[in-house]
């Protein structure tokens, strides 16, 4: 319940949304890479789970998908109500990720959620229930390969920065943004730690965003970073099986999975029979 708690306050300060790159539906297929054809969610049944504030439930709209499901359990829901009202076919759930029925989903996304909770497995479990038979789970966390500076770093500040009250933290995440701009700027040219990332993905963020990233890093009470065997053996253990991996940028990991052994693709609208 810590860090449920601590998103929603997190999304009542940091839940602006507008069209800039962290929001754009690009940042979507760079969290799936080679995995998934994002094509392939138009016409069918999708949720989110751990929505925040509505962030990828609009890149997951620009995909045109035919229902829409939004489960988060916090008190930002509120957050998320406002950021997606121009969504008609979005049906919010003010649920737990262990909690919610929505039977028959094509796709389930968690991006950035998993990690964050301390026993996962009646989440992922409860996610495999509510697929359709040829249903797919995509799913990004934390990655522990390639990090162990970052990881030395972040472990001792977090000791800290847990504890913070969400305004000072603000501060605090601000200052930080200042002093990665060196960093940011060195990663052009030298083999920096989480150098692809970097220049892929965070230098395209506005400061704005790149603070909510980083007080994202900093705030929840309880975080995980998993190596792919750990998030291979859970998701197995939650009964998943086809289970295809994609190390994002080297520093996290992408998993798309389905239901069952023999279901390795969702079939997409067929065309009409003639006559």
């Amino acid at each position: 319940m810590n860090t449920i708690d601590d998103f929603g306050r997190q999304w009542q300060i940091h839940g602006h949304i507008d069209d800039d790159y962290w929001c754009n539906v690009d940042v979507l297929r760079d969290y799936v890479g080679p995995l998934l054809d994002l094509n392939d969610v138009e016409g069918t049944a999708t949720a989110e789970v751990g929505s925040g504030s509505g962030r990828i439930i609009r890149m997951l709209n620009e995909c045109k998908p035919a229902s829409l499901h939004a489960i988060e359990p916090s008190v930002g829901v509120e957050v998320l109500r406002r950021n997606t009202l121009d969504i008609p076919n979005l049906e919010i759930h003010h649920r737990r990720g262990d909690d919610f029925d929505i039977s028959g989903l094509d796709f389930i996304f968690s991006l950035g959620v998993i990690q964050f909770i301390q026993n996962p497995l009646p989440t992922l479990i409860n996610i495999r229930n509510n697929l359709s038979n040829t249903g797919k789970f995509v799913i990004w966390v934390y990655g522990k390969e390639n990090n162990g500076l970052y990881l030395a770093f972040f472990r001792s500040v977090h000791l800290i920065t847990r504890r913070l009250n969400d305004r000072i933290l603000d501060y605090v995440s601000a200052g930080l943004n200042y002093l990665l701009l060196p960093y940011i700027f060195l990663c052009r040219f030298l083999p920096l730690p989480m150098r692809e990332y970097v220049r892929e993905v965070f230098a395209k963020c506005g400061m704005q965003k790149r603070k909510y990233i980083i007080f994202d890093q900093l705030n929840p009470t309880f975080a995980k970073y998993y190596t792919r065997d750990e998030l291979v053996d859970l998701l197995t253990a939650a009964g998943f099986h086809n289970i295809e991996t994609h190390h994002r940028h080297g520093y996290s990991w992408t998993a798309v999975c389905s239901k069952n052994q023999d279901d390795l693709l969702i079939p997409g609208p067929q065309p009409s029979s003639p006559g």
